[in-house]
């Protein structure tokens, strides 16, 4: 199963960890906090639930689970989806989990995923896909005194960083003003406020300048 689950059998004033997100039972019924960053809530925990005896076809006792599934490698390798899971993964959404998709490749734009998955039968919308282009974007556009970001990497990290509001220069464009025009690499990238650098496949020595 690409995905990852905890059993709990949780007891009545206990704090049951779900991922992403802690659900606290007391007399407030129901309530929780989530962490900065997770992508989807738990559902909530009946006191005294017994394992096995959640909602029907669902042998956890958890009404609802966050499913945080990793893509390359589990959902498809390379170009071919890994069979059956797309089907499984919609099965568990039409169930009421949440299913959020996380990956570490900066190369691609969110829309990107979500046309890919999408066509493999598996349920997605942008704001469940999770990559480490749009989480470091969130985290600069978060920052005082950023603005402007020297992005060294691929178009995905370039249009993330961009959707956040910063003002972006890429290393191939500063690369190309430091050939034609002589400048110097700082007055060609603009005196960026920060570099931001990723996986990029079309990586010259000349956009290093």
């Amino acid at each position: 199963m690409p995905s990852t689950r905890r059993r709990v059998t949780p007891a009545s004033g206990s704090r049951v960890r779900g991922i992403g997100c802690m659900v606290r039972r007391g007399p407030a019924r129901g309530s929780r906090s989530c962490r900065p960053g997770s992508a989807g809530r738990v559902g909530q925990v009946r006191p005294g639930v017994r394992p096995g005896a959640g909602r029907a076809g669902n042998p956890l006792p958890l009404d609802v689970m966050l499913l945080l599934v990793d893509l390359d490698g589990v959902v498809y390798r390379g170009a071919a989806p890994v069979p059956g899971v797309a089907a499984v993964l919609a099965a568990r959404a039409a169930a009421g989990d949440s299913v959020v998709y996380v990956t570490n490749n900066s190369m691609h734009y969110r829309a990107d995923y979500v046309a890919r998955l999408e066509a493999m039968g598996a349920p997605v919308t942008a704001d469940r896909v999770v990559s480490s282009a749009r989480a470091t974007a969130l985290y600069i556009a978060g920052l005082d005194g950023i603005r402007r970001v020297l992005v060294v990497g691929a178009g995905g990290l370039e249009r993330e960083c961009r959707d956040v509001g910063l003002d972006v220069v890429t290393a191939a464009h500063a690369a190309a003003l430091h050939a034609r025009e002589g400048m110097d690499g700082w007055q060609a990238a603009g005196a960026p406020d920060a570099v931001v650098v990723g996986l990029d496949q079309q990586f010259t020595y000349q956009k290093l300048t």
